[in-house]
């Protein structure tokens, strides 16, 4: 078995495995957003404060995103920043392309 890596969110990678006690400190920073079994996931939450925002490709609009991780078993993982409520927003979540001044 191999050692789980410290988790920096600055370098972090989806699908990262996180340790337990990783996974426990983000679940208790905030309220958390719950997963409640969403995209094929049997656990998981995300950090209620935004992380950031980008536009939705389905509605257009500005949404906010939120750290993700799930469970499963004892073996937990970060699995990026998504939009509430998803576990993988890559496909829906457009970079900005400019900021207004």
């Amino acid at each position: 078995m191999s050692e789980i890596k410290p988790f920096d969110a600055s370098t972090a990678e989806r699908g990262q495995e996180v340790t337990r006690d990783t996974y426990e400190d983000f679940f208790n920073v905030m309220p958390p957003i719950s997963l409640k079994g969403g995209q094929g996931w049997p656990a998981g939450f995300q950090v209620s404060e935004p992380y950031c925002h980008r536009e939705d490709a389905r509605s257009g609009k500005w949404r906010p995103m939120f750290m993700t991780f799930t469970r499963i078993g004892e073996h937990c993982y970060y699995q990026g920043v998504n939009f509430a409520g998803e576990v993988d927003s890559r496909a829906h979540a457009k970079e900005p392309t400019g900021y207004a001044r």
